[in-house]
């Protein structure tokens, strides 16, 4: 009797454990569903925070255009533009009514360039004296051209009179450029004839110097 209450006791212990084991929760995989979790809740947040920061940056590209375009827009002032083609190109109004479409726009463009490069302010004379030489030659052209379709031989002389003291201008601005070209490029010579008698006095030293460069590691001769 004792026994079999010995083996009665003992085989409802152990199915007592069985089901305690199996109604134990598994914190293990428990641990793991909510790692994933925060993990993907994680991952969204990246998301959200790197979709923010393109839209910003796409802002501020945005932003810089509409800089860009603001600035064009006061550096190029249409009224002013109009007064400076007639007061240089009025003359010649009527060549322009002869172009195609495609060259009157291709006339304007590099009309619009020099036109802001006369607005920029410049220090060098010699830049200076450049621009009016590109502007008197575009004139003379359009004189020349004046004067081959014009029909009125008092008008031929007329035109060909004002071109004549254009060009006589025009080749003195130019021959002022060619002496001012030829002073810098003389300073450039001076300054390589000094350097040249620099550099004879040296020899020994930088012969040397290339010497030790070329038979040592260039990490030697880090700093």
């Amino acid at each position: 009797m004792n026994k079999l209450f010995i083996l009665f006791v003992l085989f409802f212990s152990s199915m007592g454990m069985l089901f305690g084991n199996d109604l134990k929760p598994d914190t293990t995989q428990t641990r793991l569903v909510f790692e994933e979790e925060e993990e993907h809740d994680e991952d969204e947040h990246d998301d959200e925070d790197e979709h923010e920061d393109d839209e910003d940056e796409h802002d501020d590209e945005d932003e810089h255009d509409d800089e860009d375009e603001h600035d064009d827009e006061e550096e190029f002032d249409e009224e002013e533009f109009q007064k400076f083609l007639k007061d240089h190109f009025g003359f010649a109004e009527k060549l322009g009514k002869q172009l195609h479409e495609d060259e009157h726009e291709e006339f304007i463009e590099e009309i619009e360039e020099l036109y802001l490069a006369f607005k920029e302010e410049r220090d060098d004379e010699r830049e200076t004296i450049e621009l009016k030489i590109e502007l008197m030659e575009i004139q003379s052209y359009l004189m020349g051209e004046l004067i081959r379709q014009s029909n009125n031989q008092e008008e031929r002389q007329s035109l060909s009179r004002k071109l004549a003291e254009h060009l006589n201008i025009l080749f003195d601005l130019k021959l002022k450029s060619y002496h001012m070209e030829m002073k810098d490029l003389s300073e450039e010579i001076r300054e390589m004839q000094k350097m040249i008698e620099k550099r004879k006095h040296l020899k020994g030293k930088i012969i040397e110097m290339q010497m030790f460069k070329l038979t040592n590691e260039d990490e030697v001769l880090e700093w």
